[in-house]
């Protein structure tokens, strides 16, 4: 008997040290790494937690600023890391040995981390050898050529003077773009119509801090496009790109700064321009080395035909993708979890392709002229009752006395609009839009 029971002891030890290593794994290929989960990115967890995967938070640098930083959740992740306090080599050391299958970017600031850990860990992303062209405006627009803008980086005022006067646009009543070389959400961004104005514009952006708390050490000068402004968001999986919501931007220009965000309509997913947007961004895709995850691509509709405003490598902010799950069949957060963990059984990668909406929406933004008056939202009733308003969400909180609203950072509040009717929901964004401008909110 003690000889059967010895037996069995060594069999089920034996089976152990077999099977443990296999768990450990299986464990292992059910981990993500998000790099910097904020804005959007902070939704990835609880979309992964629904596919079983557990989220590891990678922080690219300790103090992501106000703007990211209070969307970050730290209970929604197995475990944090730090790359400015611990260091890079140590951060992918252990993202390695706890068997991390999948690492992308949740916001802007992340990006480049992002590619350097799916580099190092040989895990599929972006072409790491592009990685500057999908980070810096500059060098995005180099990368492209004859697919972009012309533009050019200067460090300093007078040689910018000199190519202004070589375009010769002001003298022909066409405005320059300025912007920071490293920034987003239109932080720094400026149209220029003469060289007082450029002067100006540079002296604003040198020296300071943009909204994802980096330095502007060099700027650029770009030519202006005009024409209608799009947002295409993408998936792209192993070179294969899913468009998951087309939007289109409603935008004016603000004096002494660049576009003023007034509200971006969710379009089908056929009809025009879209066709030719959706034709379009394979090819930016595949110049700026674009193969695995969320992309953002902002585009003109020229006279020209389709040109690139500038491309992000990571989930497009603002509310839109959450409105776009809520009224059509994608669902672009959930999209995202398939650049790693793989398509659902129950989904094949044919049913990523195109959308269907159930609703119409639009997303309103609400600004501060910059008065010095303090916020009021004594509206909200009488917003609220408006066709179409199915959510208003203040970020600036009742009595406090906002900045002037120039980028996606200083804007005060975000309303939902969603509806059969696309038309009245346009009358409802101008309605909006009129409330603003006659001080509404301040």
């Amino acid at each position: 008997m003690k000889l059967e029971k010895l037996k069995f002891l060594l069999v089920f030890t034996f089976g152990l040290l077999i099977i443990r290593p296999l768990f450990a794994n299986h464990c292992a290929e059910r981990l993500v790494a998000i790099v910097d989960p904020y804005s959007t990115g902070a939704l990835l967890p609880d979309a992964f937690r629904r596919r079983g995967w557990s989220s590891i938070a990678v922080k690219a640098v300790s103090d992501p600023g106000a703007t990211y930083g209070k969307s970050f959740r730290t209970q929604d992740f197995a475990k944090v890391f730090d790359v400015e306090a611990e260091g890079f080599e140590a951060v992918a050391s252990r993202l390695k040995a706890l068997g991390v299958s999948g690492v992308i970017a949740g916001a802007e600031t992340g990006v480049e981390v992002a590619d350097r850990l799916n580099a190092v860990l040989s895990l599929p992303g972006h072409d790491v050898r592009l990685a500057a062209a999908r980070r810096e405006k500059d060098t995005q627009q180099y990368a492209l050529g004859a697919l972009g803008i012309p533009t050019k980086t200067f460090r300093h005022i007078e040689e910018a003077l000199v190519q202004a006067r070589a375009w010769g646009d002001f003298d022909a009543g066409r405005p320059l773009v300025i912007k920071p070389a490293r920034a987003a959400g239109g932080n720094g961004v400026t149209f220029v119509r003469n060289e007082e104005e450029l002067r100006t514009a540079i002296e604003r952006i040198l020296g300071t801090t943009n909204i994802l708390n980096e330095p502007n050490d060099r700027f650029i000068l770009q030519r202006f496009v005009d024409g209608p402004e799009f947002a295409v968001n993408v998936v792209s999986i192993r070179g294969e790109h899913f468009v998951t919501d087309i939007w289109r931007y409603k935008r004016e220009e603000l004096a002494g700064a660049g576009s003023g965000y007034l509200y971006d309509t969710l379009l089908p997913f056929e009809g025009d321009p879209q066709n030719a947007l959706r034709a379009y961004v394979p090819k930016v895709a595949a110049a700026l080395g674009i193969y695995n995850g969320a992309s953002h691509f902002e585009i003109k509709m020229t006279s020209f035909g389709p040109q690139l405003i500038e491309v992000a490598a990571r989930p497009c902010g603002g509310g839109l993708p959450v409105t776009a799950q809520r009224v059509s069949s994608s669902d672009p957060i959930a999209a995202i979890t398939n650049t790693v963990c793989g398509m659902p059984e129950s989904q094949s990668t044919e049913s990523m392709f195109g959308y269907s909406l159930r609703q119409n929406a639009v997303v309103v933004f609400l600004s501060s002229t910059g008065s010095g008056r303090p916020v009021s939202h004594r509206l909200s009733a009488e917003i609220k009752k408006l066709p179409g308003v199915v959510d208003l969400h203040w970020f600036v909180s009742e009595g406090e006395i906002p900045s002037r609203t120039t980028d996606a950072g200083t804007m005060i509040g975000k309303v939902i609009l969603i509806g059969s009717n696309a038309a009245e929901l346009e009358r409802t964004a101008e309605t909006l839009m009129r409330m603003q401008k006659d001080g509404g909110w301040e």
